[in-house]
C-alpha cells in the first residue's frame, strides 16, 4: 500500500478497495479546518455517544469522515442517521480490511489542514479540538499534538486522569524507550505531514499508531496537551484488550525499525 494524498494541501518541509460513500458530495462544501476520522467495526453499543461528542464540538469547521468497515450489526444504520441529519458527516461503507487499511482510506479521503483521530467507543471533550487546533496554530512547529485522557468504564464511571509527556525531548525519550506517550484517539495531525509519512504500515498491526509517531519523530516535533482532551473507555471488547500479543510484537518491531534509521540503515518495514 502507498499513500496517495487526492487532496493535497500546502508543503511543510520536515526539520532534519473503494466503498460506497452516502451523503452530500465534498465538492458542495465548504473546505473544513479540520477532518475527524474514525473507523467502526460492530461498534453499535457506544457509537452514538462517541458521533455526537464530534458533532457537538464547539469548534465547527469540520468534516467527520467515518469508515465503517464492514460493520454487521447496526453500526451502518446508526451512522447513516447521524449522516443524514449533518452535512459535515460523510460515511464510507466498506468491506471488512481492518483498522489500519481502514484509517489510511479515510485520512485519503479527508481535505482538512488538520487530521483528528477518534475512535467509536471513547467521548471527544467538547472543546478538544478547539484547544488543539489552537495550539497548532501558534506551534507551527509542532507536526503532532495530543491530550491527556480520561479513563471512564462501560457505564461511563470515570476511572481516573491520564496524562502524558508535554514536551518534545520527552516524548521522544519516551517513545524511544518503548512507551507510545500518545493516546491514538487524542491525536491531532498537520495532514501533510501524514501524508508525507506514508499513513500507518500494515506490517505493525496493533501498533501501527506507534510506528507512526517514531516516523514522525525523526523530523517533525510533537506535543500533548495537559487538558484531558478525550474519555477513553477501557472495556473487554476493546481491540487493545484482545490483541495484546500481537500488539506487543508489533511494538517491538517498530522499536528496531525506529533504531535501524537513526543508526543510518534502510528501514525493514519499508513496502
Amino acid at each position: 500500500w502507498r499513500w496517495v494524498d487526492v487532496n493535497p494541501a500546502p508543503s511543510m518541509e520536515p526539520t532534519a478497495s473503494q466503498g460506497s460513500t452516502v451523503g452530500i458530495s465534498f465538492q458542495t462544501m465548504t473546505i473544513p479546518m479540520v477532518s475527524v476520522v474514525m473507523s467502526v467495526f460492530n461498534g453499535e453499543r457506544f457509537l452514538p455517544e462517541a458521533v455526537e461528542s464530534i458533532l457537538d464540538q464547539r469548534f465547527r469547521e469540520l468534516e467527520f469522515i467515518v469508515i465503517d468497515d464492514g460493520s454487521t450489526d447496526r453500526s451502518a444504520s446508526i451512522l447513516d442517521f447521524y449522516q443524514n441529519g449533518d452535512a459535515r458527516m460523510r460515511v464510507c461503507h466498506e468491506e471488512h480490511a481492518g483498522l489500519i487499511k481502514s484509517l489510511n482510506r479515510g485520512c485519503e479521503l479527508a481535505r482538512g489542514k488538520y487530521l483528528a483521530r477518534m475512535d467509536a467507543d471513547d467521548v471527544a471533550i467538547r472543546d478538544r479540538l478547539a484547544w488543539q487546533i489552537d495550539f497548532m496554530e501558534v506551534h507551527q512547529e509542532t507536526g503532532i499534538l495530543g491530550g491527556a485522557v480520561e479513563w471512564i468504564d462501560a457505564t461511563g464511571k470515570s476511572l481516573g486522569i491520564y496524562p502524558n509527556p508535554l514536551g518534545d525531548r520527552e516524548i521522544k525519550a519516551e517513545l524511544l524507550r518503548g512507551f507510545c506517550a500518545f493516546w491514538h484517539p487524542t491525536m491531532l495531525l498537520r495532514r501533510e505531514v501524514f501524508a508525507w509519512a506514508g499513513g500507518y504500515r500494515s506490517g505493525v498491526v496493533g501498533a501501527e499508531d506507534y510506528d507512526l509517531w517514531l516516523r514522525i519523530a525523526d523530523h517533525f516535533q510533537l506535543a500533548n496537551l495537559e487538558e484531558v482532551v478525550l474519555k477513553y473507555r477501557i472495556h473487554p471488547d476493546q481491540v487493545s484488550m484482545r490483541k495484546r500479543k500481537q500488539q506487543t510484537l508489533s511494538k517491538l518491531a517498530a522499536k528496531a525499525s525506529a533504531s535501524f534509521r537513526r543508526s543510518g540503515k534502510l528501514d525493514p518495514l519499508n513496502e
